[in-house]
């Protein structure tokens, strides 16, 4: 009973740890607050929630940060999880663009983003526990464009707290107190990305959950051609004429054929004050990018003019544009390709090693065109169902182990796609056999000498 007690009153103790991590602020400063706020992330958000438990024998963890649309909950207890490898988007950022048309002008919305964006003392606290093993960039931080904002970082820290939720208390495979070398953590080289992944990781492991001694995990990143995360669009021959080809042909074609896609691309080209009109020679991502950032945030764009509810009708046809050349052409094998490869190595280390991988967490923080191409190699989207990630949308591939009536393992894939199961390739099942999953990647997966030699034949 004493022992029952002392559980009791550390999952008490525990759950009240998860009610100081409400807002990001309150996390770094220290600072305790009552009731935990929602933290929304698109389809993921920590909410509070409370149970009452009648016997303290068989109490289970179910923290008060609970995932407000569920993940899919872990298969059963016969299956052993090896290794999780998460792929997530940056959050929410400031818009790119330093100007576009004659309407748009950085320097007209700087103040509006300048007080959403992480101040000087938040990211000093992230490099101290996650330390950023690149200079940082001060032409890409000064202006104040790319950056990830206040809400960026809580996207992405709900993120870490449900995962610690699934493999810390649910799962019992990473240990409740940090242990670095159970992590390995990459970021392309941009602040916002590594700044996401800081977030993460101090929702995965909050500051009471590390060792003084042992409490930092370095962030990694590569630079040009060998980054894998990067979707190579400005460094391979093949992908720029695959990319300037599938967007003329889907602009002339649907502006010529389809009155609602050219009653949109005239409204945005007349709020942004674009003169030209030519099909195919204005990219809906510039105008689209601007146009998010601001509406995440409820609010207009300065000195242009749209009409109300005008941003669901240009993402639909936004995305049509940005998925159709994946779903005609090579772009997504030569955009995911290299990640690809790069992310079975890792699932298959507890294979090759039996069980005795050198980490347990594999954490990629990168952008939206490095998810979309990666998500249509495994075949968890397609041109019809495909929907544009928001900020903090992240993918999960889950390798697990179970023994067969001899007794030998068999390991299976799962993916999960903010939170939830989605089936690989053709398969109907969530679980892919590993054979399954090493045939798609033969199929789809480059090696460096494969992607450079694709890249050549433009």
């Amino acid at each position: 009973r004493d022992r029952a007690r002392l559980r009791l009153k550390s999952v008490q103790v525990e759950r009240n740890l998860y009610n100081t991590m409400s807002r990001w602020r309150v996390l770094l400063s220290g600072a305790t607050r009552a009731g935990a706020a929602a933290v929304s992330l698109s389809s993921v958000a920590i909410t509070q929630q409370t149970e009452t438990e009648t016997d303290a024998a068989t109490a289970e963890y179910t923290a008060d940060a609970q995932i407000a649309q569920e993940w899919t909950p872990l298969p059963p207890k016969k299956y052993k999880l090896q290794m999780s490898v998460i792929v997530h988007r940056h959050g929410d950022r400031s818009p790119i663009a330093k100007e576009l048309g004659t309407n748009f002008r950085w320097n007209s919305a700087r103040a509006f983003w300048e007080e959403k964006l992480l101040g000087g003392h938040t990211i000093k606290e992230m490099q101290k526990h996650h330390p950023w093993i690149r200079p940082f960039d001060t032409k890409m931080t000064s202006s104040g464009r790319g950056q990830l904002t206040e809400k960026g970082a809580e996207q992405l820290h709900a993120v870490g707290s449900s995962l610690r939720l699934r493999y810390v208390h649910q799962a019992g495979f990473l240990p409740r107190t940090l242990n670095p070398a159970d992590l390995t953590v990459r970021s392309t080289p941009v602040p916002r990305c590594y700044q996401s992944a800081a977030a993460l990781l101090l929702g995965l492991y909050p500051k009471e959950h590390r060792n003084r001694s042992g409490g930092t995990v370095a962030v990694y990143s590569r630079d040009g051609a060998t980054e894998t995360m990067w979707s190579g669009e400005h460094m391979c021959p093949a992908q720029e004429t695959i990319n300037a080809f599938w967007s003329a042909h889907f602009g002339q074609m649907h502006y010529h054929n389809q009155s609602e896609f050219k009653a949109v691309v005239d409204t945005v080209l007349a709020a942004f004050g674009v003169s030209s009109t030519t099909p195919g020679t204005t990219d809906l991502l510039h105008f689209g990018e601007i146009i998010n950032c601001f509406s995440t945030h409820k609010s207009l764009v300065p000195n242009v003019e749209l009409p109300v509810n005008f941003v669901k009708a240009f993402d639909t046809w936004r995305d049509k544009q940005f998925f159709h050349k994946y779903h005609q052409s090579h772009a997504a094998e030569l955009g995911s390709g290299r990640l690809l490869q790069e992310i079975a190595s890792q699932l298959a280390a507890p294979i090759q090693s039996h069980g005795a991988a050198p980490y347990k967490f594999a954490q990629y923080s990168c952008h939206d065109t490095s998810l979309v191409p990666l998500m249509f190699t495994l075949g968890l989207m397609s041109e019809e169902s495909a929907a544009w990630p928001k900020y903090g949308s992240f993918l999960v591939l889950e390798l697990f182990s179970v023994e067969d009536a001899g007794g030998d393992p068999k390991h299976f894939v799962q993916a999960l796609y903010n939170g939830h199961a989605v089936p690989m390739g053709h398969s109907t099942d969530t679980l892919m056999p590993w054979a399954e999953f090493v045939k798609m990647v033969e199929r789809k997966g480059l090696s460096g000498f494969e992607w450079v030699k694709k890249c050549k034949a433009a």
